[in-house]
């Protein structure tokens, strides 16, 4: 198994991201801790197609949320990162390699869309170079977070999180979003009732449809 998260028992700072591979008995194989002596998250991992590891999560490096991409090798030795965010509060949650071999990242942004927090779709190269990056909001006036990302059988996306509609639609829902292979929406579906309700991931299943916790 590999899995990833933070560590602030040691390391280059306040929290760093730690990454750690076991054996099928869940014994540690090695572990591996980045960091810029700042406070850093690991939120998901995903093994890719050259058997190393993709480490999705956040840094604030430069004083503020970033989304942090972290590519490394099958032992964990980084190979490349990647920072994405401008001025303001960035979170990547989800992470997962495409077809052509880059990777479709999700989180939420709060330097780019409506001046809170929206969804945000980047897609990378396979350097982890963006290719391009699609914002998503719910009433417009308030915070959206896009928690799970994956791409579909017709290399579009699906993405679910939450988003607070107002308070007309139930304010916190379940946000169901499919977009086309350039992160265009193609619909969008809530669910929810007059509470909290938040989707944290999300898989497309063999009959084609979709399903969510």
């Amino acid at each position: 198994y590999i899995f990833c998260g933070r560590v602030g028992s040691f390391g280059n700072g306040r929290a760093d991201v730690w990454l750690i591979k076991t054996d099928a008995k869940g014994q540690k194989d090695w572990e591996k801790n980045y960091g810029w002596g700042s406070t850093d998250f690991g939120y998901e991992v995903k093994e890719t197609n050259d058997g190393g590891y993709i480490i999705i999560g956040v840094t604030d490096a430069y004083g503020r949320a970033d989304v942090w991409l972290i590519k490394t090798d099958f032992q964990g030795n980084e190979e490349w990162n990647r920072i994405f965010g401008e001025n303001d509060i960035e979170y990547g949650f989800s992470v997962q390699q495409t077809t052509d071999g880059g990777y479709i990242v999700s989180g939420e942004t709060k330097s780019f869309g409506n001046g809170h927090l929206d969804f945000w779709l980047i897609k990378t190269d396979y350097q982890g170079h963006e290719e391009w990056n699609k914002t998503f909001n719910g009433d417009g006036n308030s915070n959206d977070h896009g928690y799970s990302v994956q791409q579909t059988s017709d290399e579009g996306f699906i993405i679910v999180g939450q988003a607070d509609l107002g308070p007309n639609n139930g304010y916190e829902q379940v946000w169901l979003i499919r977009t086309n292979s350039m992160g265009e929406e193609v619909w969008n579906k809530t669910f929810g009732g007059d509470g909290t309700d938040r989707g944290y991931s999300v898989q497309q299943t063999t009959d084609g449809g979709y399903v969510i916790i």
